[in-house]
């Protein structure tokens, strides 16, 4: 009975990897530095023989275990409040009536801030959609969350993408 239910699982995953790869190989999911950027990260301190260095300790995310007795556990456990029992409490600020003069700050939820500074508006690793991921139905945002659509956005001075998690592009 073990046995059939292993082989599922071993058949399910690497359909679901080779599923994936399209997404994965796509340059939307990152590129490697080329040109002025290379330069730029040849000369950080943080990039000796070939190769980036954390400065810092940086443990893996399976920690001592297997890789795939991690991914096992990712996909069969529950995680107790993984999501809010109720819609996050949110105050839905108008943006474009901000005062440009008003130094503002504005989370605008996930990793999403709108800043005015000296004048300028800034809109930093802005997820306007209430998924991020190539598909709607894998990773859905928590109720409540993203009110704010591009179309609802002031004009922008500045964008800033600090990664490019497919959420961010």
């Amino acid at each position: 009975m073990k046995k059939p239910l292993f082989i599922c699982v071993v058949l399910v995953m690497i359909i679901a990897s080779a599923a994936s790869l399209p997404f994965v190989l796509n340059a939307g999911f990152g590129q490697p530095p080329q040109g002025a950027q290379l330069s730029e990260v040849e000369a950080s301190p943080h990039y000796r023989d070939g190769h980036f260095h954390n400065t810092l300790p940086t443990p893996g995310f399976t920690g001592q275990q297997n890789m795939l007795v991690a991914w096992w556990q990712f996909l069969t456990r529950k995680t107790e409040n993984a999501r809010p029992a109720q819609p996050l409490p949110l105050v839905k600020t108008d943006l474009a009536s901000l005062s440009p003069e008003q130094d503002t700050l504005v989370w605008l939820g996930h990793s999403s801030w709108y800043m005015q500074l000296a004048g300028k508006r800034i809109l930093i690793d802005p997820v306007l959609s209430s998924y991020a991921a190539p598909f709607s139905f894998l990773n859905k945002a928590f109720a409540g969350e993203y009110p704010w659509r591009a179309e609802s956005m002031p004009e922008i001075d500045l964008l800033i993408i600090s990664h490019d998690h497919y959420d961010h592009l």
